[in-house]
């Protein structure tokens, strides 16, 4: 690997969902010996150790549009316009110069911004892998949402679900088209990354909990919440979902100890981020 260490710059979109699995995978990288810088709006975060850098933009939070996707568009035309200025601050300390831009799936300009600067970049998708898999089979069409109700949905490699399994987003296309758009942004480029990260794990398979039913009015009504809330507390059912949470703690736990299957996918990022071009 040499003397110089490898120099991350991780851009999440800023907000609390977005953050914080990227700034623990900063750390992650931190702890390989990775240099990570993580871009965070003003008073959006706090320096959580001294392992990684933090480097403060605005967030364009002046500007007045109040519509749901306004900060989206903030953000992109903020953050697209100092970028660029906060590589070449870094670079100029010559000790370590960014080599990666690991950037939220959410902000695909941002793998524009790293290419053009010669740089390599890496998308992160905050959301699970099935999600992730839904939003991108929706935006190559194979999604048909309108024609599909009352029946199963039939994706590849994964269980068959209802319309109502699926993202509100998905599930219900008009209630916000614009936020839906910037979602399904994330594909337009992503297959020219340089990585794709994604956080799942196979053991999460077993059962997760109990659905509440939705009532023919779209209205989930606090009788059926008890009654979910009785089966998990009191039921067999609830005793088996304690079970599995104690599962998921343990595999958890395998996965990131050394030797684990996520720890031994990020040895082979940073292996592969090290060799020289």
């Amino acid at each position: 690997m040499g003397s110089i260490k490898p120099h991350a710059l991780v851009l999440p979109f800023p907000v609390q969902g977005h953050i914080n699995p990227m700034l623990q995978f900063s750390k992650r990288l931190a702890s390989k010996g990775v240099k990570v810088t993580l871009v965070a709006t003003t008073n959006s975060i706090q320096p959580p150790d001294n392992s990684i850098d933090i480097e403060y933009i605005p967030d364009g939070s002046d500007q007045t549009d109040q519509k749901k996707d306004a900060g989206l568009e903030r953000f992109k035309s903020v953050a697209s316009r100092v970028l660029p200025d906060l590589i070449e601050k870094l670079n100029g300390y010559g000790s370590c110069p960014v080599k990666l831009v690991v950037y939220d799936s959410i902000l695909p300009w941002a793998l524009d911004i790293a290419h053009e600067l010669g740089l390599y970049g890496a998308s992160f998708f905050t959301q699970s892998c099935a999600v992730s898999a839904i939003y991108y089979h929706t935006s190559r069409g194979s999604l048909e949402i309108g024609s599909l109700e009352g029946e199963n949905v039939v994706l590849p490699s994964m269980p068959l679900m209802g319309v109502k399994d699926l993202p509100s987003f998905i599930s219900d296309m008009d209630a916000y088209p614009a936020l839906l758009r910037h979602v399904l942004d994330r594909f337009s480029n992503f297959a020219k990354a340089n990585w794709l990260l994604f956080n799942s794990f196979d053991e999460l398979e077993c059962e997760a909990g109990v659905r509440v039913k939705v009532d023919g009015e779209g209205m989930i009504r606090r009788e059926e919440i008890e009654i979910c809330i009785r089966e998990v507390m009191e039921g067999e059912r609830g005793k088996e979902l304690k079970r599995n949470a104690v599962r998921w703690k343990e595999f958890a736990k395998e996965a990131v100890d050394e030797g684990g299957s996520s720890d031994k996918h990020i040895d082979e990022f940073i292996s592969e981020l090290c060799v020289d071009e």
